[in-house]
């Protein structure tokens, strides 16, 4: 996925299956537009995942907050990136990219322009590449870029 590099990350928690697993099972999930599963298993990992383990629980909410988007589930999505953002994704242009999306969809303009343009700051013009033009043409609109 676009906001880590490498694999699914390590983390293990008490009981049956560690989260490094599920994280794992939950990308298989997702890369085969499994969204709706992948959030489920990602969810479990977050469950089991090591509480000081901030790289596995980054990765987990900022891919929980991927996949919710894909389901048009906006308002979950806008809470999971927040939650990666917490973490510590601030220098993570993807995470940006998809709280900004996320607002834009729920009609919060100021929080969705914020969110866009630090994507876009990271990033640039790449980060808008594969999405929707709406929502560069957004941030184009009002003269930011």
């Amino acid at each position: 996925m676009a906001f880590y590099e490498g694999s699914a990350p390590a983390g293990a928690g008490a009981g049956g299956e560690d989260a490094t697993t599920l994280a794992e099972r939950g990308e298989e999930l997702s890369d085969a537009g499994e969204f709706a599963q992948a959030v489920d298993v990602w969810q479990r990992a977050v469950a089991v995942a090591d509480p000081g383990d901030a790289d596995t629980l980054f990765w987990l909410h900022a891919s929980i907050g991927d996949a919710q988007f894909h389901l048009g589930q906006f308002s979950e999505a806008y809470a999971s990136e927040q939650e990666a953002l917490k973490i510590g994704g601030t220098g993570n242009p993807f995470v940006w990219l998809r709280l900004g999306q996320a607002a834009f969809e729920l009609g919060e303009d100021k929080q969705a322009t914020d969110a866009l343009l630090s994507a876009y700051m990271l990033e640039g013009d790449e980060i808008f590449e594969d999405e929707d033009p709406k929502y560069r043409d957004s941030l184009a609109a009002k003269g930011l870029i």
